[in-house]
């Protein structure tokens, strides 16, 4: 897939996008969810296989309104090269993103997974299979609201190499923080200091 699919819309609605597909390919593409005004909708791929190579995938809604989720059940994913996932949302709450892999997921060299409200509060960023590999994340994996949801990763095997993980209040020092949560068998840290 080398072009975007984009739904918009003014008013609240189910305004979904949703992909069934053994396998999905996203390179130089957007798949994004947009309202103006109303609630947007939740953006959802079930496939075998999925590869991302320099591709976005938001979910915003722009204006009080709270953003719909990202969800995403596979077998295997790559997230590669300048990539970019976003839910946010203006002044409401924002949905959850959760990538769950039968085998693995592997993000590497992309620029961010962000979960952002400016005044609500965001949802978590979940992620879960038995490999997870994150690399050179040299944005941020943030989750960042007035009140902050949680980072959830889940594996037996967890390796997290030269990036950013944070669920830091937006802008404010007097909302709490969410939690990270590592759950795994065997957890590889590469720590580096920004």
């Amino acid at each position: 897939m080398k072009k975007s699919v984009i739904a918009l819309y003014n008013e609240s609605g189910d305004g979904n996008i949703q992909i069934e597909s053994n396998y999905i390919n996203i390179s130089n593409a957007l798949i994004a969810s947009i309202s103006f005004f109303g609630t947007s909708g939740d953006i959802k791929f079930n496939s075998g296989d999925i590869n991302i190579f320099s591709g976005g995938i938001i979910n915003i809604s722009v204006n009080k309104a709270n953003s719909g989720n990202i969800s995403i059940q596979c077998n295997e994913i790559s997230i590669l090269n300048e990539s970019n996932f976003l839910v946010q949302s203006e002044s409401g709450n924002t949905g959850k993103i959760d990538i769950k892999a039968d085998k693995s997921i592997n993000i590497s060299d992309i620029y961010s997974i962000h979960n952002l409200s400016n005044n609500g509060i965001s949802g978590n960023i979940e992620l879960s299979a038995p490999q997870i590999t994150i690399k050179n994340i040299f944005g941020k994996m943030m989750n960042m609201g007035k009140t902050t949801g949680d980072i959830i990763i889940s594996a037996d095997n967890l390796s997290i190499n030269e990036s950013w993980i944070s669920t830091a209040p937006y802008l404010t020092t007097s909302q709490n923080a969410g939690n990270i949560n590592f759950s795994a068998d065997i957890i590889l840290l590469k720590i580096v200091q920004y």
